[in-house]
């Protein structure tokens, strides 16, 4: 049987910067699409094969310089390290936004769950929480801590023997 996980923590700020970081490279890796497309290539390192193996060049900027796509060249190259693989199109949505699913990696990254001895051990202290809050102010008075933090009676107390 499979439960519900409990939420202990959810960094809505982290989640926030994340996503905004991400929705700030959506330009480049549109920039980026379109070089590519205008070069004919799917990627970057699709590019650089298909301009070696027409040169004859091992090195794809000169290849590349060869061939007039030295500007388109270098600029994938400046958009690539800007990028660092942390987009690429296929996150993307037709209208260039980003997709649910990686919204919701990004989530579960900055989201901490409750274990199950955590969740244990919150519901017997909720338990000890609410029969204290039952009594009343003179009856708490009668209760504190001693000095292992374990619960006792008050010194004063007239409950102790």
């Amino acid at each position: 049987m499979e439960h519900k996980k409990t939420i202990k923590k959810q960094n809505q700020h982290k989640i926030n910067n994340e996503i905004q970081e991400l929705k700030n490279i959506i330009p480049l890796v549109l920039e980026s699409s379109e070089i590519l497309k205008k070069l004919g290539a799917e990627s970057i390192a699709e590019f650089e094969f298909q301009i070696n193996e027409k040169s004859g060049f091992v090195k794809a900027s000169l290849s590349a310089e060869a061939y007039g796509f030295e500007k388109e060249y270098s600029r994938l190259l400046v958009l690539e390290k800007l990028i660092n693989t942390r987009l690429l199109k296929t996150d993307l949505t037709s209208a260039n936004e980003l997709k649910s699913n990686v919204i919701n990696k990004i989530e579960a990254k900055h989201i901490e769950y409750f274990t199950d001895s955590e969740l244990e051990t919150r519901k017997i202290l909720n338990n000890i929480i609410e029969s204290y809050n039952k009594l009343t102010l003179e009856e708490r008075k009668q209760i504190g801590y001693g000095r292992q933090y374990d619960l006792v009676y008050s010194p004063f107390s007239k409950y102790v023997n």
